[in-house]
């Protein structure tokens, strides 16, 4: 073995070796959301553009709709509960919107102002538990 070949096989050793132990999330997101967790509840937020794209020129609303996943600290689906979607841009409030149960999900809908970047804020509170607030970013194209 060269020297150089085993100056590598050494430094790589020590790098993995003492490396720190990387932190992982309680949950995973699984349906190609925007994701976080706040008290072991997991939040994972899909946002789609719901009207047919137009002449991008002209100054126009992109209507969106949005889906958020909740799971509870044992990671099963949150089915009822009550909440609100707060959209921002920067420090500006664009949008609000009511969270409605649907099956394993809660849905929204709300027209933003144009393509970018979000700041999505969850207010939720599951049935008999504290209120919840949670935060994600997300782009819209």
């Amino acid at each position: 073995m060269k020297t150089t070949d085993m100056i590598a096989l050494v430094v790589a050793a020590g790098v993995f070796g003492f490396a720190p132990t990387v932190a992982f999330a309680h949950g995973k997101p699984e349906h190609g959301g925007a994701f976080t967790e706040v008290r072991e509840y997991t939040f994972e937020v899909v946002s789609k553009e719901t009207a047919e794209p137009k002449d991008e020129k002209q100054p126009h609303t992109e209507k969106m709709s949005f889906t958020v996943y909740v799971k509870d600290p044992a990671l099963k689906a949150v089915t009822s509960g009550s909440g609100s979607l707060k959209i921002s841009d920067g420090k500006k409030q664009v949008a609000e919107a009511s969270l409605n149960p649907s099956g394993d999900k809660f849905t929204a809908s709300a027209d933003l102002p144009h393509h970018g970047r979000y700041k999505v804020g969850i207010e939720f509170t599951p049935s008999g538990e504290k209120p919840i607030k949670a935060n994600v970013n997300i782009k819209v194209d």
